[in-house]
């Protein structure tokens, strides 16, 4: 059973992805610390967690943004957390990327974060209260040799952290950033396929091993609470000191 070491009774919080990997690890602690309402929005249509409420839509298109936020508004008449965890990568070679593949990558993991903001920081001004924890990567900060398109839809979402982070702190609106590094996902999996290229990525981490996604999900939860009431804007990294 976790230890309950945050206090989110009576909030609502939705997570982007949050039936896998670290979103998944970010909504089942939600739940420990005492989360009223959870959310999961997934377009993968299996959530395999009892307790949140699943709502199956495409975060890179902006009607099922629009749709899901104004469902759970709806039921549940605020909004009080979003963690935007919905991402995918590839590892096609930056010569060899094709503008759909492009597109697909930056429509996910940025665009996507984008209007879910857009949306949920309409109802949190109305609130004058949010916690907004974008979730972007190292690669966002290096540049991401390995998946450039990665890297680039990354740094988008820090510097939307940032931009957020002044315009709404007036309004009782924070907003933060967790850039992980690698850890125990099915991305990372599919991503490095053999041994041999999991140990070299391993090998470039000083703490010797990749994070379980509870130990990224801390610092989530962190911002996400009111813990970290005097922090917006912020970037932290979370990557066994590899950056």
């Amino acid at each position: 059973m976790m230890k309950q070491v945050f206090d989110f009774q009576g909030k609502t919080a939705v997570v982007t992805g949050g039936n896998r990997g670290l979103g998944k690890a970010c909504t089942e602690q939600l739940m420990a610390n005492g989360c009223q309402n959870v959310v999961v929005v997934s377009n993968s249509g299996v959530c395999d967690l009892e307790g949140p409420l699943y709502i199956q839509g495409d975060v890179a298109k902006r009607s099922d943004v629009e749709a899901a936020m104004h469902q759970v508004i709806e039921k549940f008449g605020r909004i009080d957390i979003l963690i935007n965890n919905a991402g995918i990568s590839t590892m096609t070679d930056f010569l060899e990327i094709e503008e759909q593949e492009y597109d697909k990558v930056l429509s996910v993991n940025l665009k996507g974060s984008f209007f879910c903001c857009q949306e949920a920081i309409k109802q949190m001004m109305i609130q004058q209260y949010g916690r907004i924890v974008n979730i972007a990567s190292t690669a966002g900060i290096t540049g991401g040799s390995v998946s450039p398109h990665y890297g680039v839809s990354k740094a988008g979402l820090i510097a939307l952290t940032q931009s957020l982070g002044r315009r709404y702190a007036p309004h009782g609106i924070l907003t933060n950033c967790v850039a992980p590094g690698e850890m125990k996902t099915d991305m990372f999996y599919d991503l490095f396929k053999t041994e041999e290229s999991r140990e070299k990525r391993v090998g470039n981490i000083p703490v010797k091993r990749i994070a379980e996604p509870a130990e990224v999900a801390n610092m989530v939860l962190y911002m996400a609470s009111d813990m970290a009431s005097y922090m917006t804007g912020e970037t932290v990294r979370v990557s066994g000191g590899r950056i």
